[in-house]
């Protein structure tokens, strides 16, 4: 048998108030996709409320899929029609931060960026300027 106590959180995907609902049911938290800062904070919001109706104890964990374009960096690997209406974290290295600090005071606790969508060498560009130059942008808004 797989550990039980602590198990790994339950999260669920999903924007309609239907999955925000099951969040509160049946999960440990909400994975949002592909939304804007406005949007993953209305829908934070849902699922808190819907979690508090359910009886829970705590909060929910709130985390993010969401594809990234740095300027300068990227090169398209593929088309970008391909991203149809997702959200896209795109600009300059300030305006990322500035995007990112949207959705970190909105709740989440954890944003997966989407790098696959440019070529290598620029995706590993775009690590190492998360890694160098946005991530310490990020840490000094949470002191």
């Amino acid at each position: 048998m797989p550990l039980q106590k602590p198990q790994p959180p339950i999260l669920v995907g999903g924007a309609s108030d239907a999955a925000l609902r099951r969040v509160a049911r049946l999960g440990d938290g909400w994975h949002a996709s592909g939304m804007a800062p406005s949007a993953f904070r209305a829908g934070a919001l849902a699922v808190g409320n819907h979690w508090k109706d359910a009886g829970r104890d705590g909060a929910p964990d709130l985390t993010l899929r969401v594809p990234l374009l740095l300027d300068g960096i990227h090169r398209p690997a593929v088309d970008p029609a391909l991203l149809g209406t997702r959200h896209v974290v795109r600009g300059s290295i300030a305006a990322v931060a500035k995007e990112l600090r949207q959705y970190q005071t909105a709740g989440c606790s954890h944003v997966a960026l989407e790098l696959s969508y440019s070529t290598y060498p620029a995706i590993l560009d775009t690590i190492d300027i998360l890694a160098e130059e946005i991530r310490p942008l990020l840490d000094q808004r949470e002191r």
